[in-house]
C-alpha cells in the first residue's frame, strides 16, 4: 500500500494505492485512488475522487469517478454526490451512474 496526502490552506489532496496479489491465481487487483476536497467555507465543502481498478482477469480496466458537496448545519450534515462507472467489473461498455444524499447528525 502507497499513500499520500497533503493539505494547505482549504484545499486536500491525496493519493493511495492497493496491490492486492492472490497467491497461486492470476486473480491480482491494483487500485488507484485519486481525490481533492475544498473547503468554499466554514461550513461548504466540494470534492472530487477517481477510483482506477485494474483486474488481471478483467478485460478492462474499471474506472469511478465521484464529485460530492458538503454542508454543515451545526448538529447536522447534509452530504450529496453523483459517481460515474465505467466497466464496471472488468465489463467492457458496462457503465452505471449513481446519486444519493447523506444525512449526518452529531449530539
Amino acid at each position: 500500500i502507497i499513500t499520500a496526502s497533503y493539505s494547505m490552506d482549504a484545499l486536500s489532496v491525496g493519493f493511495s494505492q492497493t496491490d492486492d496479489d492472490n497467491a497461486g491465481t492470476t486473480d491480482d487487483v491494483k487500485t488507484t485512488y485519486l481525490g481533492a476536497t475544498y473547503a468554499v467555507s466554514d461550513a461548504m465543502t466540494v470534492g472530487i475522487q477517481f477510483v482506477k481498478g485494474d483486474d488481471a482477469d478483467a478485460a478492462e480496466d474499471e474506472e469511478v469517478t465521484q464529485f460530492d458537496i458538503g454542508y454543515d448545519l451545526g448538529g447536522l450534515m447534509i452530504y450529496a454526490y453523483h459517481s460515474q462507472a465505467e466497466n464496471v467489473g472488468g465489463v467492457a461498455n458496462t457503465d452505471a451512474d449513481g446519486y444519493g444524499i447523506k444525512l449526518h447528525q452529531k449530539f
